[in-house]
């Protein structure tokens, strides 16, 4: 049996027994995209991260009554960050997010911006994470009283919510099979996995 976290990457061969075993020591990793241009330096904020959680329900606007009918799945990840001295204004968590300040990302936009968190565990051979979450980054507000920020980011089926309006085939020359339908729902969300659907099709 292959082991895969949760973006489908195969594991070590080791890594259950690496979890299963008495004495560990849990690792945490919290990373967010400022540039969009791979997670380096400033994107790190592991050591501000007081640990997160991710909440996988179904999201939709329907009454509880319909609730398992009708919505979209979606994985949630909150994350509490801390840090600094409460006494000096310049060196808390609080400053460091909030935007327009002086911090090295006081100037860098913060919503919508890439967000990966792992878990991992300290071994023999050294630090072993697993991705747990991947999307994008929802709110960071800020909390001056206490100096403390706080992450809420989406997974990326938040990117897949845009109402599709299918091309009609008669299944013979746009092939109206499930890649074609998928390409298509894709394609209306922004999601380029092929070519692009033709804005006309032949009518069934």
């Amino acid at each position: 049996m292959i082991t895969v976290d949760a973006d489908g990457v195969a594991l070590p061969d080791d890594f259950a027994a690496v979890v299963e075993r008495g004495e560990q020591t849990v690792l945490t990793r919290l990373m967010l995209d400022f540039d969009v241009d791979g997670y380096a330096g400033v994107d790190d904020l592991s050591r501000r991260a007081d640990g997160f959680s991710v909440d996988r329900s179904l999201s939709t606007e329907f009454p509880q009554q319909v609730r398992l009918a009708a919505g979209y799945a979606a994985a949630e990840l909150k994350a509490d960050l801390t840090g600094g001295d409460l006494a000096d204004d310049s060196t808390t968590t609080a400053w460091y997010f909030t935007r327009g300040s002086s911090s090295p990302i006081g100037g860098k936009e913060r919503i919508r911006r890439p967000v990966v968190a792992d878990v991992g565990y300290l071994t023999d051979a050294g630090p072993l994470y697993v991705r747990r979450f991947t999307g994008l980054s929802r709110a960071l507000p800020t909390s001056a009283g206490r100096g403390t920020a706080s992450l809420t980011a989406l997974d990326l089926r938040e990117r897949l919510r845009n109402t599709v309006d299918l091309i009609p085939t008669n299944g013979r020359e746009s092939g109206a099979d499930g890649t074609w339908i998928v390409l298509q729902a894709l394609y209306a969300n922004g999601v380029n996995a092929g070519p692009v659907p033709r804005s006309s099709g032949s009518l069934i």
